[in-house]
């Protein structure tokens, strides 16, 4: 896993988005081109929600993580009708 310097835009270092990926709650394809992009609802250490994109590489085996940034409404409501 790897972590694009443009995730590190808002504060969060390399450590913490790796964490919040691999402990992210619900996941989402957002476009299948090669490589597929996935979209993850992950929370900080603070408990608050955060929007995470990566590109996904050999099938799922590795990931570098392009997007960060505190979870719109629209995101937490899009993962949240994808839970029921």
């Amino acid at each position: 896993m790897q972590v694009h310097e443009s995730a590190l835009k808002r504060g969060l270092d390399a450590d913490e988005v790796i964490r919040m990926w691999k402990e992210g709650t619900e996941e989402t394809m957002i476009d299948d081109d090669e490589p597929p992009r996935y979209m993850r609802l992950a929370f900080d250490s603070a408990g608050r929600p955060w929007e995470l994109g990566a590109l996904s590489f050999g099938n799922g085996a590795r990931y570098l993580v392009i997007h960060a940034m505190p979870a719109r409404r629209s995101v937490v409501a899009k993962m949240q009708r994808r839970l029921k």
